[in-house]
């Protein structure tokens, strides 16, 4: 699937959780700017588009529909993971961000064991040489095994 300038655009918006308003803010620009790039209808200066990777916007997929170079990054574990957190859900990306200990909204207890807050799902926590009991509800509908 072939994306132009303006559906890459709101790709990277809605990546970042912005509305149109705040990206348009944060740009320099009004509303009706932002939807009109985002439609295909304008296109915008280089001015924007440097405000926008000041923004955190990758301004190279944005404009050609390739990822970026990654500054200072060059194992490729590294990388994959970087591209992976990028076009993930902003809920996976904030249960990564936790499990690293990253998150001020999932920051660990103080046992220093792991915590996931949320409608994601739950996570008891303990100390991280213990073992761990995880319990996960997905969906609303228990699963049920084989019957007798």
């Amino acid at each position: 699937m072939i994306l132009d300038f303006g559906t890459r655009l709101r790709e990277e918006r809605e990546r970042l959780g912005f509305s149109q308003e705040t990206l348009g803010d944060m740009a320099g620009v009004v509303r009706k700017s932002q939807t009109n790039y985002e439609l295909g209808k304008t296109a915008p200066s280089a001015s924007y588009l440097a405000r926008l990777s000041l923004a955190g916007v990758d301004v190279a997929y944005v404009l050609t529909g390739r990822r970026g170079p990654i500054q200072g990054i060059t194992d490729a574990d590294e990388i994959e993971l970087l591209n992976r957190f990028r076009a993930a859900p902003a809920d996976y990306r904030r249960m990564a961000l936790g499990v690293l200990g990253a998150a001020p909204s999932t920051a660990l207890p103080a046992s220093g064991g792991m915590q996931f807050l949320g409608d994601v799902g739950n996570v008891n926590h303990g100390a991280i040489n213990a073992p761990q009991t995880f319990h996960m509800k997905v969906g609303g509908r228990k699963k049920r095994g084989p019957t007798e």
